[in-house]
């Protein structure tokens, strides 16, 4: 496990310093996506649920994401804490088809980085709906969402 931890961070440190260097898209997306609340769906769910809109904290503790959801007033409405050991292969290998694919953008032919970019979009999907589906008894939320929540949950990677 500490080998599997240690390329882990290698591939997020490669990957950070070439997104560091070049116009990163997805980020610039979950802003964006985060911005026009028409376009995700987030709810809590069950007998206390509190209607939206929250203000979200993620954070990393340990090997787990917590989700710090707040009121306008930045009270704390709810904790919701997943595991993301489930999540280490799929971000591991998030990571590297991103570090292929900045690879590719400058050596390969627009056939041959296209076919990796859709093995990047299908990662992220993956990463997504496993979000989705952890989140489900206390969060419900649309794929959109999702996605972009991954998104982040690699970030924190990255810094982490």
């Amino acid at each position: 496990k500490r080998q599997d931890n240690n390329s882990l961070r290698s591939a997020a440190g490669n990957l950070s310093r070439k997104i560091q260097t070049s116009n990163c898209n997805s980020v610039n997306f979950v802003l964006d996506s985060f911005i026009n609340k028409e376009s995700n769906y987030f709810e809590l769910v069950g007998d206390n649920a509190v209607p939206s809109p929250y203000k979200i904290n993620l954070s990393l503790q340990d090997t787990r994401l917590i989700f710090s959801l707040m009121n306008d007033s930045n009270e704390v409405i709810k904790n919701v804490s997943i595991s993301l050991r489930t999540f280490r292969p799929v971000i591991k290998d998030y990571f590297l088809v991103c570090e292929s694919y900045f690879d590719a953008i400058r050596t390969m032919s627009p056939s041959q980085i296209e076919a990796i970019d859709m093995g990047r979009r299908s990662l992220h999907n993956e990463g997504a709906t496993m979000l989705e589906e952890q989140l489900s008894k206390d969060i419900k939320l649309d794929h959109l969402t999702a996605r972009c929540l991954f998104t982040l949950v690699c970030v924190l990677h990255m810094r982490g």
